[in-house]
């Protein structure tokens, strides 16, 4: 059974916890809460060793928290057992769940003491990648800053709280808590804690919630808690703190007296008693850090690969000599590679970790058939090292995929600087664990192609490359660039300063995305003196010195404007504000642009007058900025060669207001237009309908209004109509699909006002694979039958469209992986397991009138990961 996620939450289930749960060996998410379960915590639930999040709260639950939670729940990232009646003390097994993130046993009858060893719990500091790759249920509620939150699938990864209130705990607040720097909440109130607070409070520089309310806590306020930068509630009433508040920093924001009410020994600010000798108390120092940044979406690279022949071989009677004698040599080595060079492979060989055997071809006398090698013709020396992973740009971007493949060791040996002819070398995409980039790859002086992307690498990036004076292409892009400031950024390799690149002349490919750029010196400056640099991307990097305002004439604004053989230029995700400026269009070889991820405000002149400079543009990114309405202002007519020559305009998750701009419709060759996430108002122009080679059109989350005109059916080559989350309205009918032979998603949900009206015998001429038409109005009379034509779709979203009855026996044919049938008035009993598709993965539920019982033949569908039948009439779990 293959079940990973049950969510059976809000019900009206009773009874007790049965043993069968623990059939499903591969559950990752148990979440029963607020429904009316007692009994203890069955044993059998132990053997449930895969889970991540245990959501418990809510219910009857009695007896000991059991110490085999600790023992056997090691992935353990959530674990909630709040509003229940388990007694006891806090086992201390709980300290060896080294990913929990969310601890919340608040509201029981526990008594002892905090465990000391609750430092163990790494999950919740910053040294460590918190969270995990998918999401453990579509809304999880927590109390956080004395009130109950509602967090969504994608908060719940990064929220990090620890809540023991409402128990009886005693004796003092462990130091040991405030190693814990990522918890976001700590709450320790109504319970009988004395003892003073920790002086290292002020290590929790992550804190956004503290809550000591209603203790028997003594002593001062530590001054250390004014360095809590984030820190926008807290709650030390009702204790028996004396002396002065602190000032300083957050706390000087915090002016609410209540929060320090019932400790009659205090005083200061703001509290109305203050303190003897005011005036000649000195504020503590305010200490500042570096702030966190936000992630960063993993956005697509573009890589540009240039291959340069050398040519012009020696002539005149030495070459001859020398062709002579090489081939002279070659004829007296024992194979057909050279013996010194084939020795350095096998030693390189017997430093690496190869579990999946994939250099068995490395052995016997001929090294240049080896694979992955590759030869001078004339003299046998090893030119080209080839070991790259073969999906090394996919796994670079999700490390979680299949890693068998790759090739590992502590570090590279040293045997490589034997290749002295190597001319290419590739270990992109296998793991050095976190070793530096060693230093003796300078010394591998005919290098041209250097590529040692995602590979784990850590440490300065040594100046010895830039002995590397023939290199063309040199791509130290990090792992870490698609996961931009991660709790793995101590991984993260980083440059001191860019002097030693300046030697690198023939550099056309420069790629140092996810390397860490921000204090790097001579960054921008250095860049001016590669003049034959084409490809520059530095996604992630951290770079936020570099300044684009006209008044400021500094080397950055003169580097990037000396680029004038620039094709691609890639300074997403770093910390680049103020305004983009006109000049840039002065980088007229520009083919791809993008500035996405970034803290852009404004565009000079508007995005019009940019784009209009531009004749070999295809693709621009601008989006994840703060741009706003002027972004749009009143535009030009564009010049002949950008209207034919972009082909993908992004501007997503910014903060564009007004109208639709009706001069994006002279794009006549724009393929990929992306406006999500924006303040978009009134209708989308006409114009817009006249882009025939659109394949993506992406508006969503917008307040775009007006009706969407049957001259939809113009866009042939749509593939993707993505309009949801909008104010639009009118009805959309097969006659606006006519055309649309090419649609593979199609997500018009959430506009309330829009209907969507077809005949009861259409037959679409597309095949869909993702269908999104959520809280639409649906006008049918019974379940649409054009579905039995999609049998291509894979995920089917039918959320809050009036469906009524039971589930229609034909759709479950489909072979879907994702169904959502939620907030509708489906009734009667759940369909067997064996009517539902074996494909189906995630299966949405929620809030219907669905009675009775689960049945047995669920356990059939070996597939199936999240099941939410949470909010419906369920009476008990079938045993």
């Amino acid at each position: 059974m293959a079940i990973r996620f049950i969510d059976l939450s809000s019900n009206m289930l009773s009874g007790t916890i049965p043993d069968s749960i623990c059939n499903l060996p591969q559950l990752q998410v148990f979440h029963v809460s607020n429904n009316s379960i007692s009994g203890t915590l069955p044993l059998a639930l132990r053997n449930c060793t895969h889970l991540r999040s245990m959501n418990l709260g809510e219910n009857r639950l009695s007896g000991v928290i059991p110490t085999w939670i600790g023992e056997n729940y090691l992935h353990l990232e959530i674990l909630i057992l709040r509003e229940n009646t388990f007694t006891g003390s806090i086992p201390l097994s709980l300290c060896r769940l080294s990913r929990l993130q969310i601890l919340d046993i608040a509201c029981n009858h526990l008594i002892g003491r905090i465990p000391f060893c609750f430092n163990n719990l790494s999950g919740m500091t910053t040294t460590i990648n918190r969270g995990s790759t998918e999401p453990f249920a579509e809304k999880l509620v927590e109390v956080m800053k004395g009130q109950y939150l509602e967090y969504t699938n994608e908060i719940i990864l990064i929220v990090v709280i620890m809540d023991l209130s409402s128990n009886n705990l005693v004796g003092s607040i462990p130091e040991q808590l405030a190693t814990l720097d990522g918890l976001l909440g700590l709450n320790l109130s109504h319970n009988h804690l004395s003892g003073s607070i920790p002086q290292q409070i002020g290590n929790m520089k992550s804190l956004l919630s503290l809550d000591f309310s209603d203790n028997q806590i003594s002593g001062t306020i530590p001054d250390s808690m004014s360095i809590l930068t984030s820190l926008s509630y807290l709650n030390l009433s009702y204790n028996n703190l004396s002396g002065k508040i602190p000032k300083g920093n957050q706390l000087q924001t915090l002016t609410d007296p209540s929060i320090y009410a019932g400790n009659l020994q205090l005083c200061g600010d703001p509290l109305p008693n203050k303190c003897a000798g005011d005036e000649e108390q000195v504020q503590p120092p305010i200490l500042t850090g570096p702030e966190d940044e936000e992630q960063g979406e993993g956005k697509s690279e573009k890589f540009w690969f240039y291959f340069v022949v050398s040519c012009g071989y020696a002539t005149g009677l030495w070459g001859v000599f020398g062709i002579l004698i090489l081939c002279a040599c070659r004829n007296s080595t024992s194979g057909a590679c050279i013996q010194r060079d084939r020795n350095a492979l096998l030693k390189f060989k017997g430093s690496l970790q190869d579990p999946s055997n994939l250099l068995s071809s490395w052995e016997g006398k001929d090294c240049c058939h080896w694979k992955g090698v590759s030869c001078d013709e004339n003299a046998g020396h090893v030119i080209k090292l080839d070991l790259s992973k073969s999906n090394s740009d996919q796994w670079c971007r999700d490390s979680s995929l299949n890693i068998s493949d790759e090739l590992g060791l502590g570090k590279v040996d040293i045997s490589l600087t034997e290749l002295k002819h190597l001319k290419y070398l590739d270990l992109s995409g296998n793991k050095f664990q976190h070793s530096e980039i060693p230093k003796f790859f300078g010394s591998l002086k005919k290098l041209i192609y250097l590529y040692l992307s995602c590979t784990h690498f850590t440490g300065k990036v040594p100046h010895q490359l830039g002995n590397l004076t023939n290199l063309k292409v040199l791509d130290l892009r990090s792992e870490l660039s698609f996961v931009v400031w991660s709790s793995d950024s101590n991984y993260q390799p980083y440059a001191d300063n860019f002097q030693w690149s300046s030697s690198l002349l023939s550099l056309q490919h420069l790629d140092m995305s996810g390397v860490d750029l921000g204090s790097a010196q001579n960054l921008m400056e250095v860049l001016t003196r590669l003049p034959s640099l084409q490809n520059l991307q530095l996604y992630g990097c951290g770079i936020s010195n570099i300044r684009f305002q006209h008044a400021s004439v500094n080397s950055t604004l003169i580097a990037l404007q000396n680029m004038s053989f620039l094709r691609v230029l890639d300074i997403s995700f770093n910390k680049i504000s103020s305004s983009i400026p006109l000049w840039l269009g002065n980088l007229k070889s520009l083919v791809d642009l993008n500035l996405g991820g970034n803290d852009f405000e404004s565009i000079e002149g508007g995005l019009s007058s940019l784009i209009n400079n531009y004749c070999h543009l295809k693709s621009l990114d601008l989006s994840e900025n703060k741009l706003r309405g002027e972004a749009f202002v009143t535009g030009q007519n564009l010049s002949r060669c950008v209207m034919h020559s972009l082909e993908s305009l992004s501007l997503g998750s910014n903060k564009i207001g007004g109208q639709f701009p009706i001069w994006v419709g002279q794009l006549r060759g724009l393929q990929y237009l992306a406006l999500l996430d924006n303040s978009l108002y009134g209708p989308i122009p006409s114009s817009l309908w006249n882009l025939s080679n659109l394949r993506e059109l992406d508006v969503r989350y917008n307040q775009l209004s007006g009706v969407i005109p049957r001259s939809l059916g113009q866009l042939v080559n749509l593939e993707d109509f993505l309009i949801s989350n909008n104010l639009l309205e009118g009805t959309l009918s097969e006659t606006h699909f006519s055309n649309l032979s090419s649609l593979e998603w199609l997500a018009i949900g959430y506009n309330y006002n829009l209907t969507f009206k077809v005949s009861s015998d259409w037959i679409p001429s597309f095949s869909l694979s993702d269908i999104s038409v959520e809280n639409c109005k649906i006008e049918w009379s019974e379940f649409p039958q054009w579905l039995r034509t999609q049998e291509e779709v894979k995920a089917l979203y039918l959320k809050n469209t009036s469906l009524l009855g039971s589930f229609p026996m034909w759709l479950l044919s489909i072979p879907l992986y994702a169904l959502d049938l939620s907030m509708n008035q489906l009734s009667g009993p759940l369909p067997s397991g064996d009517d539902i598709p074996a494909s189906l993965q995630d299966l949405y539920i929620s809030d219907n009138l669905i009675n009775g019982t689960i049945p047995n033949s669920l356990c059939r569908l070996n597939n199936l990961e999240k099941l939410d039948l949470s909010r419906n009439m369920l009476l008990e779990l079938k045993r």
